[in-house]
């Protein structure tokens, strides 16, 4: 006879092993998948990093929003009209970028947001690359402010040079562009009679020149009380006819961005 099998000795298989045999699924195997796996068992590549604790919390108390490319240059403007720049950041601006400060185009402009609607109130820097001079303004309810200089004691002067009819007396005759923002003029000029309204008797330079038009009111020595203008393009222009020949003294300043 043939005895039943054993784990050792092979034989007849007893009725209870055949009927756990069918009872095994197909493929089926004694393995228990763990719950939980150690991080060391991963492989790691160029898109499937881990972060540490350190990292995490560095990057939740960074800002969402960067000031500056990642190298630390000034990033490029958003918008060629300075009027529309509300992000906080440091931008570089050109030629090509409008309402910067009058008479300045390449620097860095700065904004600083308070708030993130675009009705909250903005602060805008200007750092001039070619002058050095630092601007700033304010955007309340939506409207931006005159661009106005901190103010500072470094003065430019210019030498007259007379037309139109015009001359200078003396000599001496000036005009400087002040760190406060104002230019300041400290000339006498000779205006010949009948000279006519409207008459274009110098040209400022570009540093000189008001963002508005702007007037002068002179009083002569004969009596006679002529008005002068500088306009956006720095042309001192007589605003009324002389009625007699007068040596007229220049003597005063006016703001570069005046306020009416």
């Amino acid at each position: 006879t043939t005895p039943n099998a054993t784990a050792s000795v092979s034989g007849l298989m007893l009725s209870t092993d055949k009927a756990k045999l069918d009872g095994v699924a197909a493929n089926a195997n004694n393995y228990v998948h763990p719950s939980t796996h150690p991080a060391t068992m991963i492989t790691e590549d160029s898109g499937h990093r881990f972060i540490t604790d350190a990292e995490r919390t560095k990057w939740d108390a960074s800002q969402l929003a960067k000031l500056t490319e990642v190298n630390g240059d000034s990033k490029s403007m958003p918008n060629t009209n300075a009027d529309l720049v509300l992000d906080a950041g440091n931008y570089n601006t050109n030629s090509t970028h409008t309402n910067t400060p009058v008479n300045e185009t390449n620097g860095t402009l700065i904004v600083v947001p308070r708030g993130s609607s675009e009705t909250q109130s903005h602060t805008q820097f200007f750092l001039s690359s070619a002058s050095g001079k630092v601007y700033h303004r304010i955007r309340t309810s939506g409207t931006w402010g005159s661009w106005r200089q901190f103010a500072t004691n470094d003065v430019t002067w210019y030498d007259f040079s007379f037309t139109g009819g015009a001359a200078g007396f003396g000599s001496g005759n000036s005009y400087g562009v002040k760190g406060d923002g104002r230019v300041y003029f400290e000339a006498v000029v000779t205006l010949p009679n009948g000279l006519s309204s409207g008459t274009v008797i110098a040209t400022l330079a570009a540093a000189a020149r008001p963002s508005k038009t702007t007037y002068i009111p002179i009083s002569t020595p004969n009596g006679q009380t002529l008005q002068f203008f500088v306009n956006t393009a720095g042309q001192l222009t007589l605003n009324t006819t002389t009625t007699s020949a007068a040596n007229v003294t220049l003597y005063g300043s006016f703001a570069l961005e005046p306020n009416r």
